[in-house]
């Protein structure tokens, strides 16, 4: 079964001041280089994706992918749907592993974790996760499926939860037809880009997952893994901290 590995880095990076955090640099290599370089050996092919204003200056500054562009979805789930559709149309892959383009990876393990997953017939994916303590966004389990995704910001703050790891594993055809689903019943057409005026929805990948269980589609599964695999920043603060951390 040909599995491809998509990293998503088409966001605006508006908490970050406009500037792509996929190609910022840590050390001295791109954050996004450096995940390529990371996960591509464990799969059929490579891709990154990027947004249509990042693409001009970036397009050839990392190597080991092939580099697509996409207009910025009404939020993450509406680019990575975007996005797999163009992977589905470029190599055929029945299988996609994505991660996110500004979310800093220690180890190749948890790739390869991920290209060993096995999703049957009764799911749509499987979330690599792990049990972290004061998560961002956490999941409420139901056996192996999840159930629903929370948020702090939303839904306050918890002690612990299963919390993602930002990877993800997906059946491409199916996560395709359901995130489809879930963004006609959210409201967001075809044609929506981000920040459109017409319409304030954000279509959250997270979210879906909470769509997909409530609405007897296939459901997202979790897997649990050692907690730590990656760290992700959205002020110049926090990549300052990260900087720190892993540059030692």
């Amino acid at each position: 079964m040909k599995h491809a590995f998509l990293i998503l880095a088409a966001g605006k990076s508006s908490r970050f001041g406009g500037y792509p955090k996929a190609f910022c640099r840590i050390g001295d290599i791109y954050m996004a280089q450096k995940t390529i370089d990371l996960g591509s050996p464990y799969f059929d092919g490579t891709y990154l994706v990027i947004n249509k204003e990042t693409y001009p200056e970036y397009r050839d500054a990392v190597q080991g992918c092939k580099t697509l562009a996409i207009g910025t979805g009404q939020g993450d789930a509406h680019s990575f749907l975007r996005a797999a559709r163009l992977v589905r149309q470029d190599c055929g892959a029945e299988k996609i592993t994505m991660c996110w383009g500004d979310t800093y990876y220690l180890d190749g393990l948890i790739f390869k974790r991920a290209a060993e997953a096995r999703i049957g017939e009764d799911a749509v994916g499987v979330s690599l996760s792990a049990f972290d303590q004061e998560p961002y966004a956490w999941y409420e389990p139901d056996g192996d499926k999840i159930k629903a995704s929370h948020f702090k910001a939303k839904d306050g703050a918890v002690e612990a939860g299963i919390h993602d790891q930002s990877v993800f594993v997906f059946r491409l055809e199916a996560i395709c037809t359901q995130l489809e689903h879930y963004l006609e019943a959210l409201g967001v057409r075809e044609e929506d880009d981000y920040m459109d005026k017409e319409t304030s929805k954000e279509a959250k990948l997270l979210d879906s997952f909470t769509y997909f269980y409530e609405n007897c589609l296939l459901p997202m599964k979790y897997s649990l893994v050692e907690p730590g695999w990656s760290y992700s920043f959205n002020t110049q603060e926090e990549l300052d901290l990260l900087k720190k951390r892993v540059c030692k």
